[in-house]
């Protein structure tokens, strides 16, 4: 992430990746697709489809009506086409704190083909942070504790654990464990209580944790 940032610094551009990768196979299970998807269902459809779709804000305008209110722009790119998101006045007014320019945006709303700009254009109902996007539709933050090898003793563990967990508690994502031991696997949800807050540093903490593996977030289908 840090590597990108540089390069879009100092060259103006994304040279060997693109930010949204990292979020990919979680993206896939919440959204309707990738925006190059969305063009061929509008182009089958010859009309507006509703769709939930992600990318990375590139550009933001806005621009006052003539009632004196204020409409909001994007242009969202997903690394496989880039889409224009408008936001009218009372939708822009309401999530203007996630319309922000090299976020990532969730949105959702009515997509068609502009005919003016011969772009993909998605009237925008709702938008969410990928955080927010989280707490609405996941069902859980899941990982595994291989502990075969018996490479930390369990109180060791837990105690990590509370460690790593306790600055994100209080949101509204449970968290999952499937452990695995040379006697015994099984999946265990953690109480209440230990509910999160899934942002990624969390995500980012639990993936450096040298007991842990495969860190991911799992939605509802």
């Amino acid at each position: 992430r840090d590597r990108l940032e540089g390069e879009k610094q100092s060259l103006g551009l994304y040279l060997t990746g693109h930010p949204i990768n990292q979020y990919q196979q979680e993206l896939k299970q919440f959204t309707h697709g990738t925006i190059n998807k969305l063009l061929g269902d509008v182009e089958r459809s010859r009309g507006k489809v509703e769709a939930r779709v992600a990318g990375l804000v590139l550009e933001i305008r806005t621009r006052q009506t003539k009632k004196g209110t204020t409409m909001g722009f994007a242009v969202l790119d997903d690394r496989t086409g880039r889409l224009e998101v408008a936001a009218f006045s009372n939708t822009y007014e309401q999530y203007r704190d996630v319309f922000v320019k090299d976020a990532l945006l969730v949105v959702e709303g009515g997509v068609a083909m502009d005919d003016f700009s011969g772009m993909l254009r998605l009237t925008a109902e709702k938008m969410y942070s990928i955080e927010q996007a989280r707490a609405i539709f996941a069902r859980c933050l899941t990982f595994e504790w291989d502990n075969r090898d018996a490479s930390i003793e369990t109180v060791e563990f837990i105690s990590l654990l509370r460690e790593i967990i306790t600055p994100f508690k209080g949101g509204d994502c449970p968290l999952v464990i499937h452990y695995f031991s040379k006697e015994a696997a099984t999946k265990v949800q953690l109480g209440e209580n230990w509910r999160v807050q899934a942002t990624d540093e969390l995500i980012l903490h639990l993936q450096r944790c040298p007991h842990i593996k495969a860190v991911a977030m799992k939605y509802n289908k």
